[in-house]
Formats: C-alpha cells, sequence, structure tokens
C-alpha cells in the first residue's frame, strides 16, 4: 500500500472572513494543482493591527506545538489592512512579525482594494481607494463581504492573482509574491496542469 505523501501546512492568518475566503480559493488552486501544501487559515476577527499580529504569533505556535514533528508549519503569513495606519507603524508590525518568521502582505487600505486589483489594469492599485465599493457594483454587481471560496475561484484566476502578486511587488511590497512562491502557486500558474476530477 502505497503512503500518502505528508502535505506541508501554510499558515495564514487574517483580519476577517472575507480574506479567509480567499485564502481558502488560493487552497482550491493549490488542490487542484495537487501541490503537497495545505493552507490552514486562521480569523483574526478583526481589532487593532498590533493585537492581531499577537494573535497570529500566538495561533501559529499553539498550532505548531498541536501537531506531529513531521507536520510542523511550513509557511506563515498574515494579511492586514493598512487602513489609516502610519509608515512607522506599518514598519513596527511588519518588523515584529518577520522575527516570527511571518510573510505580511499589507492590503492598501484594505481587502476591497486588494480584490480590485485583480479586475483591473494588470493588477495596480485603485485610483480612489474611497469609491472601491461603487466600482466593484460596475464589474461584480453581487460582492459581498465574506464571499465564498468557490464562488471568487469563477471570478479570479491563478494568472491574474499573479499579476496582483508582481504588481505589488513593483509598489514595494513582495510578500504576496513570496508567499505564492513559497506555496508553489507562482510556477504553477505558469505551466498548464491537469485539474483534479
Amino acid at each position: 500500500m502505497k503512503r500518502r505523501k505528508i502535505k506541508k501546512i501554510v499558515f495564514v492568518a487574517s483580519e476577517g472572513g472575507s480574506e479567509v475566503g480567499y485564502v481558502k480559493m488560493l487552497n482550491l488552486f493549490i488542490k487542484e494543482r495537487r501541490l503537497d501544501i495545505t493552507i490552514k487559515p486562521a480569523n483574526l476577527e478583526g481589532g487593532g493591527r498590533a493585537a492581531m499580529a499577537n494573535e497570529a504569533i500566538e495561533k501559529s505556535d499553539q498550532d505548531d506545538q498541536q501537531v506531529p514533528k513531521d507536520r510542523k508549519i511550513f509557511i506563515k503569513a498574515i494579511f492586514l489592512d493598512t487602513d489609516n495606519a502610519c509608515d512607522k507603524e506599518i514598519s513596527k508590525i511588519t518588523n515584529q512579525l518577520k522575527q516570527h518568521d511571518f510573510i505580511v502582505i499589507w492590503q492598501r487600505p484594505n481587502h476591497e482594494a486588494f480584490l480590485w486589483r485583480h479586475f483591473n489594469d494588470k493588477g495596480r492599485a485603485p485610483p480612489d481607494p474611497g469609491k472601491i465599493k461603487e466600482d466593484f457594483k460596475r464589474f461584480w454587481p453581487d460582492y459581498k463581504k465574506n464571499y465564498p471560496a468557490d464562488d471568487l475561484k469563477k471570478k479570479i484566476d491563478l494568472p491574474k492573482i499573479i499579476e496582483v502578486a508582481h504588481s505589488l511587488k513593483n509598489e514595494g511590497d513582495d510578500g504576496f509574491l513570496v508567499l505564492l512562491e513559497k506555496t508553489g502557486l507562482l510556477e504553477s500558474g505558469r505551466v498548464k496542469h491537469n485539474p483534479v476530477d
């Protein structure tokens, strides 16, 4: 009897249900491409950025202690909104999380602006983040928070996700690209694949 290959765990924390849906969508792409990884999402359910960073560190440590050695967390990442944070606060939180080996993906200013990039000009940032909800109605009339992963996957494909990651890197934020690279999605998104039946 052939032993099943043990999948590496990717711990991805985020502010709320909308991000969890996005992370679960990434996991669907991982499964579809038969990568030896599984994403474990952690919903931090909002709060201040510093408090969420501490909670993510604590949750990842707890999760790591509860699994056998061969199932330890391989990658840790977190999605956080910048909202109205100053550069000093963002830098402080980023440094704290990196000390605990987290990949940090900053959503400027929020998750809706991050999603907007997937539908517009080469993954670039929205010109007016204050009008994102109005823009969404044009190209995504049924959008609502906590959009299910299966439905997200019907709207967003992997090449567009990769395009957004490159755009963010060009703006000086490489966290999302690093996450895609470490999970194998960056490379698998460039080649044809045979979906799982």
